[in-house]
């Protein structure tokens, strides 16, 4: 349900600028725990760390260098890069020393967003496929940088 929020919006983001002003409009006033899973952008399916956060920074760093490595081998089929992306989105929701805020977070949910509106069979286009390797070889660095 948390995607499909994230497409809802993302559909009507012309109308609406903010969380708060679609969940006015909507009438979402009354499901305070769904805006509480909006908010920490966690469904309640994904638990936290645990206290294990050296497996999710294991999980984290290998799913980053598999989507890396996946894009610098062309391998730009929806179907294939979604997996690992989604996996690593999730790995970085449950490490509860992550801020929300995290600008890696931000370019990962980005591209997930991007795959949201592509078929399975579709590919990447040689662009999107050079920005998408930028974006996470950035949020890679920005991830190393928040562990030191």
């Amino acid at each position: 349900m948390l995607e499909q929020y994230k497409v809802a919006f993302h559909q009507v983001k012309s109308e609406v600028s903010t969380m708060d002003e679609f969940v006015k409009r909507y009438k979402l006033e009354d499901c305070h725990a769904a805006l509480e899973r909006i908010r920490e952008d966690r469904p309640i399916t994904i638990p936290d760390d645990g206290g294990n956060t050296s497996k999710c920074v294991a999980d984290i760093v290998s799913l980053f260098i598999t989507v890396m490595d996946k894009l610098r081998l062309d391998i730009r089929a929806m179907d294939e890069l979604h997996p690992d992306l989604k996996d690593l989105s999730e790995s970085m929701s449950r490490m509860t020393t992550l801020p929300n805020h995290f600008e890696g977070r931000t370019k990962v949910q980005t591209w997930l967003t991007t795959f949201a509106g592509m078929a399975a069979s579709d590919d990447l286009t040689d662009g999107q496929a050079r920005q998408m390797l930028f974006d996470m070889d950035s949020a890679y660095n920005a991830f190393n940088r928040f562990l030191t």
